[in-house]
């Protein structure tokens, strides 16, 4: 490996949701991911190699909806307690978050909260780092429309590869209803543009891929490839199985994504193909994972 030039960082974005999102938030993900990417590199600088931020919208919903819940359950007691509540933080925060699309001030809060979590990656990973984007839930519907914006010069952004979507490599979509959006757009939709149409220019051939991850028992979930030709040509639908005993053939599944074992792995190997293809030339032969 060559002393003078610096290896290449993957920046992951990670997306939260639900408004409801603990301030820990994602250790356990992030620690498995590392982890796992360590293996898989065999490599002693391998930890620092992997810079993690959070998109932190729930903090803009978080108050309000807690005003909101108090007030619908001031009234009469109401059936199914924690299925309702689970409905307001997912149906509200949509609702609000794209009542009026564009025209909507909540709308460019939440995408500034984006652009901010970019530009704390940019100073960590640095201004061309590659891009993987994690995102979960309502945060899937959030990411593609932030990332759509990008790529259309909609909305603010800081003025480096990394922070304009450039670097764009992997996005992984867990438990995304995405899919229900596309009844407002003729024929169900278009994907974003993917991988990012400039990532040539920074690490050309290297390994990109978008992987919608659902749980067949997860309702809110559903696949893309299906909605049409251009979902078909940019995203892969892979099933997988999360919760535990009593939660993982019901629809609270959706809410374990991020805690299982089996989709960190999935997401650390992709990221360590894409970082050993980034660096290439600076390495030599690495040693697989056992």
């Amino acid at each position: 490996m060559s002393e003078s030039t610096p290896l290449s960082k993957v920046a992951v974005l990670l997306v939260p949701g639900s408004a409801k999102s603990d301030p820990e938030f994602g250790q356990e993900f992030r620690a498995t991911v590392a982890e796992r990417f360590e293996k898989e590199i065999g490599r002693p600088e391998a930890l620092d190699q992997l810079v993690f931020e959070v998109v932190s919208w729930p903090t803009l919903f978080a108050p309000r909806l807690e005003d909101l819940w108090f007030r619908l359950t001031a009234g009469p007691t109401l059936a199914y307690h924690d299925l309702r509540q689970f409905m307001l933080h997912f149906a509200a925060s949509a609702a609000a978050y794209q009542d009026r699309g564009r025209q909507s001030e909540i709308y460019w809060d939440v995408h500034s909260a984006f652009v901010d979590a970019l530009a704390r990656l940019r100073e960590r990973a640095g201004p061309s780092a590659a891009l993987c984007v994690v995102a979960h839930g309502l945060g899937c519907v959030m990411a593609s429309n932030f990332l759509w914006d990008l790529q259309h010069a909609r909305g603010r952004a800081n003025d480096s590869p990394l922070e304009r979507g450039e670097t764009l490599a992997l996005l992984t979509t867990m438990g995304s209803p995405q899919s229900l959006w596309g009844l407002g757009y003729p024929d169900f939709g278009e994907p974003i543009a993917f991988p990012a149409p400039a990532l040539d220019r920074h690490y050309p051939r290297v390994w990109t891929q978008w992987q919608n991850l659902f749980d067949k028992d997860d309702v809110l979930a559903f696949p893309l490839q299906t909605l049409n030709d251009r979902y078909a040509r940019v995203v892969l639908d892979r099933e997988v199985n999360v919760g535990g005993f009593l939660t993982g053939n019901t629809p609270a599944s959706h809410a374990f994504y991020w805690a299982d074992a089996a989709v960190a792995r999935l997401v650390a190997g992709d990221i360590a193909h894409l970082w050993l293809g980034m660096n290439e030339e600076l390495l030599v032969a690495p040693t697989p994972a056992e």
